[in-house]
């Protein structure tokens, strides 16, 4: 049997030297471990060393001990924080925000504090205690809505908003309108320093925290927009046609300016925040160092002058209208015999080509010499011409419509004939209804007329456009005389003294009532309109060809050959003045009747619509 090999001296000496370190170790872990058990058990009803709330030590006091001294230290907090900004002052009552200590709740977190982990967490808080201690906060309860209300309040009251560099515009200048810093109060700021004032019992004055916020719009940053500015009001502008001249002057190239902001290229030397979002970047430094007022660079812009091609367009648009364009003036007919003839000759219109000109402007107000431009305009033929007529097939007199308004006070004449020049020259296409409320257009004193009688609502009472209802029924009648087809047609509520004979008149009030009839005929029709003493005269001029119309009373009377003429069936005629009246309208083609209409009017008496 082989003898067991005794291990060598160096390997006796590294057991050896084992067994006393983890025999060292072990005894100073149970020392350690003791001394925590009976300082554990020396502190079983007591806070630990080392525990202070808001500055006051705790340590070694019991439960009680300890709600007393901090009751005593919070009934030394004042009942207001006071907050500064400059030399103003503002107090935040502990009752506005319902601000409530809670000393039960403190005074346990403090006794639980180095009691409340594991074993080993727990040691070595009480350890950090010996060593170090612990400051803890006071427990409270406070209204965060009504916080958040003051603090809202607070900004508003401080904020400013910025005010960029502007550039104005005044006659021939570019003026400045300097740029103004804004600020903003750091409201998530100024709410910790409140909390912390409040856990720690700090009564001193707290500082509002504002951020100064610079303008994105400097002075030197608009430079270049007012020298572009001036160079495009440098001349005016003369727009040209043959040997009519309109100028442009350097005011009106002013009222097109308008200054663009424009997002500045930055040098990359130049560090600004990269978020145009003020909140947003204050939220960025809220955990940086304590700061009392802070200053924010946001990213730079500047300004470019530019043309407003909407007013632009609005101003060369307004100028053709009002200055430029000429509306083509039909020839004034006349008729001789039976042959339409030619009384005065139709006159060109012509209207500026817009856009070419628009394009034109913007392209020489970049050159400060020659600011002349030839414009182009479009020459418009008169509708009816003395090389057309036949081709129109206005060759004769169609019909003749007639009224007399004798014994009209002025302003019914006065409106008559402003009706009447409405109608003057309307062209009516064939097939085209006419409309008479659609041609007369907006009534009221814009479009000359005055304010004259006009029967309305059971009331005859003044309203602008009193005795429109005499150019209706001269109309109406001229539409019989020529043998259309009447498509609308409305009686006078009473009997009216100018409308003879009874029953056909024709009223009118836009929309509706309305004289409207047909162009049946296949070819033009030309109104012309003239007053001849106190006589209303609407004439039609077209091509009749083989048609023609009669009127009667009755359905089965003697016919006549012009509405005027008729004599209307009128019965149940009564002395307060109420009646009612018909007559007949009859269209032959070659002498064949090919229609018949009946035209019924049913009248009120006067005194029903008081004046």
């Amino acid at each position: 049997m082989r003898k067991q090999k005794k291990p060598s001296k160096k390997t006796r000496f590294w057991y050896q030297k084992w067994v006393r370190l983890i025999f060292t170790l072990l005894i100073s872990i149970i020392m350690i471990l003791s001394f925590f058990l009976f300082y554990n058990l020396a502190y079983t009803n007591k806070i630990f060393k080392g525990v202070k709330v808001v500055g006051v030590n705790l340590g070694g006091k019991t439960k009680k001990e300890a709600y007393s001294l901090i009751e005593e230290k919070i009934s030394e907090f004042p009942p207001e924080l006071t907050l500064m900004y400059s030399d103003q002052k503002i107090n935040l009552k502990n009752s506005d925000i319902d601000l409530q200590f809670d000393i039960n709740k403190t005074t346990d977190y403090a006794f639980k504090s180095g009691r409340k982990e594991n074993l080993l967490v727990n040691l070595s808080s009480q350890l950090n205690f010996m060593v170090s201690g612990v400051n803890l906060p006071v427990q409270y309860y406070l209204n965060e809505e009504k916080l958040d209300k003051f603090l809202e309040n607070i900004g508003f009251q401080f904020e400013q908003s910025t005010e960029d560099t502007k550039l104005l515009i005044e006659e021939d200048q570019v003026k400045f309108a300097i740029s103004k810093f804004g600020q903003k109060v750091n409201i998530e700021n100024i709410k910790e320093d409140i909390k912390s004032s409040y856990a720690f019992l700090y009564s001193e004055n707290i500082e509002i925290p504002v951020v100064k916020i610079h303008p994105k719009i400097k002075s030197k940053d608009v430079l270049e927009a007012q020298k572009d500015a001036l160079q495009l009001i440098s001349k005016p502008i003369v727009l040209k046609y043959g040997q009519e001249k309109w100028e442009i002057t350097t005011f009106d190239i002013a009222s097109w300016i308008k200054f663009v902001q424009k997002e500045k290229i930055v040098p990359k030397q130049e560090t600004i925040t990269q978020s145009y979002d003020l909140d947003v970047y204050i939220n960025k430094i809220r955990n940086a160092s304590k700061y009392k007022s802070l200053r924010i660079y946001i990213p730079r812009s500047t300004l470019e002058s530019e043309v407003d091609q909407d007013k632009l367009r609005e101003y060369i648009t307004d100028l053709a209208e009002n200055t430029i364009n000429i509306s083509p003036t039909n020839a004034s007919l006349g008729v001789s015999g039976d042959k339409v003839i030619v009384l005065a000759s139709e006159k060109k219109g012509r209207s500026l080509q817009i856009d070419d000109t628009i394009d034109k402007i913007n392209d020489c107000l970049s050159d400060d010499k020659n600011r002349e431009i030839k414009v182009l305009i479009f020459e418009e033929k008169a509708e009816v011409r003395a090389d057309n007529l036949e081709e129109l097939g206005l060759v004769g007199l169609l019909g003749r419509g007639t009224s007399n308004f004798a014994g009209s006070p002025s302003n019914r004449i006065h409106n008559i004939k402003v009706g009447a020049a409405s109608c003057h020259g309307v062209i009516i296409k064939p097939d085209e209804v006419f409309s008479l409320a659609e041609t007369l257009g907006e009534i009221d004193a814009s479009t000359g007329y005055l304010p004259e009688l006009v029967i309305k609502e059971h009331k005859t009472i003044p309203e602008y456009g009193g005795g429109l209802c005499q150019v209706a029924t001269t109309c109406f009648r001229a539409a019989l005389n020529s043998s259309l087809p009447i498509l609308e047609r409305t009686n006078h509520a009473y009997i009216v003294q100018y409308y003879a004979p009874t029953g056909t008149d024709a009223t009118i009030y836009p929309p509706h009532p309305d004289v409207r009839f047909e162009n049946d005929t296949g070819y033009y029709i030309l109104i012309q309109t003239s007053v001849s003493g106190n006589n209303l005269i609407f004439d039609f001029y077209g091509t009749g060809g083989t048609r023609s119309s009669k009127f009667s009373g009755t359905e089965d009377g003697p016919k006549v050959d012009k509405v005027e003429s008729v004599s209307p069936h009128v019965w149940d005629q009564k002395s307060d003045g109420s009646a009612k009246a018909e007559f007949w309208y009859f269209v032959y083609e070659n002498s064949k009747e090919i229609s018949r209409k009946r035209f019924y009017s049913e009248y009120d008496s006067p005194a029903k619509y008081p004046h």
